[in-house]
């Protein structure tokens, strides 16, 4: 049985890696730290319907990374620095 080899610069092979791709993906986790941030506060203050809004949205962004990420793992690299930045920025401000 023949072996793939894993190609660095395509991943799985599945999808080239974007520069576009990836700064879009840093955006949407670095909006999703603060969503986070509130998520907290909203169950904090008894604000069920907030954090039940914030929860889905922070799902939605969850499965967007995994699914780009599984299509190419050097995705990885702009969601982590979106939600390092994030984090810092929302405990900062918040």
């Amino acid at each position: 049985m023949a072996q793939k080899k894993f190609n660095v610069v395509q991943g799985s092979g599945k999808e080239q890696f974007k520069l576009f791709t990836a700064f879009i993906l840093f955006i949407l986790f670095f909006i999703s730290d603060f969503v986070s941030s509130l998520y907290v506060i909203f169950i904090g203050r008894d604000l069920a319907t907030k954090a039940a809004i914030a929860s889905a949205v922070l799902t939605g962004l969850s499965l967007i990374g995994y699914h780009k990420f599984q299509r190419q793992p050097w995705y990885i690299i702009p969601i982590i620095l979106g939600v390092l930045l994030g984090t810092y920025i929302s405990v900062k401000l918040f």
